[in-house]
């Protein structure tokens, strides 16, 4: 395995812990669809959370939040669509990004980092 793929790994694991942490109910990790991936996702009382992780061992490419790009979120939100056709819920989906960051040891929750409002077209 790749430095940057065991990077990634540790940096869903931290995420995974964070948010459990705070209360949220694991569903499954690196859901797997035609159209993408979505890192791990979770349950609240209200919420599904589809979560996108990019972990950072430094500075160098910038900050994870920017690299969730417009055709990075598109990917996520028909992958989520498809998630939510097997598997209906009556929960509100939501679309989290958390940076991890090994050189600060941080971990950044962006709640509602994007919403799918916009991209309605695709489907």
């Amino acid at each position: 395995m790749n430095d940057s793929k065991k990077t990634g790994n540790l940096g869903e694991k931290l995420a995974l812990e964070y948010m459990v942490s705070k209360g949220f109910k694991h569903i499954i990790s690196n859901y797997h669809s035609r159209y993408g991936e979505i890192d791990i996702i979770f349950e609240s009382s209200e919420n599904i959370v589809f979560v996108e992780v990019k972990a950072r061992k430094n500075y160098n490419f910038g900050r994870g939040i920017e690299a969730v790009n417009e055709q990075k979120r598109i990917k996520i939100i028909k992958t989520a669509f498809e998630y939510l056709l097997n598997h209906p819920s009556n929960k509100q989906p939501r679309f989290d990004v958390i940076e991890v960051w090994f050189c600060t040891k941080k971990v950044i929750h962006y709640e509602n980092a994007f919403t799918g409002d916009e991209y309605d077209a695709f489907f």
